[in-house]
This record gives structure tokens, sequence and C-alpha cells, in this order.
């Protein structure tokens, strides 16, 4: 699964799933500075809940809240705090 290779506003780019279950959503992304990030989302209710998960590093704070689609992509939200920038993600399933 991937992103897509446009630097867009929003969305995460050059995403590649590491791993997925019901409850655990792991993917590695790179920001615009070219660093590989991993994020690791979970949730106790697959039925009703968000995968969620926090990256922290020395230079960036961000919150991702993910849910998959039935094509097999994940949509949703990630902001830097509360009250700061909040921006949709949507993670496309690579054909």
């Amino acid at each position: 699964m991937a992103s897509g290779r446009q630097k867009i506003v929003g969305r995460i780019n050059d995403a590649q799933v590491l791993s997925q279950n019901k409850n655990v959503l792991k993917f590695r992304y790179k920001r615009p500075s070219g660093k590989i990030v991993d994020m690791v989302l979970d949730r106790d209710n697959p039925e009703t809940e968000f995968y969620f998960g926090r990256a922290t590093q020395s230079d960036m704070y961000i919150r991702v809240w993910l849910l998959p689609d039935e094509k097999g992509n994940f949509q949703g939200q990630f902001d830097n705090g509360p009250g700061k920038i909040s921006m949709e993600v949507f993670l496309k399933k690579k054909l």
C-alpha cells in the first residue's frame, strides 16, 4: 500500500504498510524532509474504532486516526496536537 508519489498536503507520502490485522496497523512513511518514520496504530474494538497512534521524535509529534474502507485503502486524519494543524490522510492500496 502506498499514498502515491505526489507530494500533496494532507497525504502521508511514500507509505508502505508493514503489517495489519484487525487490531494493529503498522506502516512506514517518508516525511517531506526525507526522514523515514515507522507508525504503529492500534484499536481495541475493530467494529467501532479507528486505528490510532502517535509518533514522537525530536522535531515532530503527530497523532493519526485511520479507518480501512471497502477497497483496502485507509482514510482518516492526523494532527500535531490539540488545537494544532489537522489534515485528512489517505493511504491508497497499491495496485
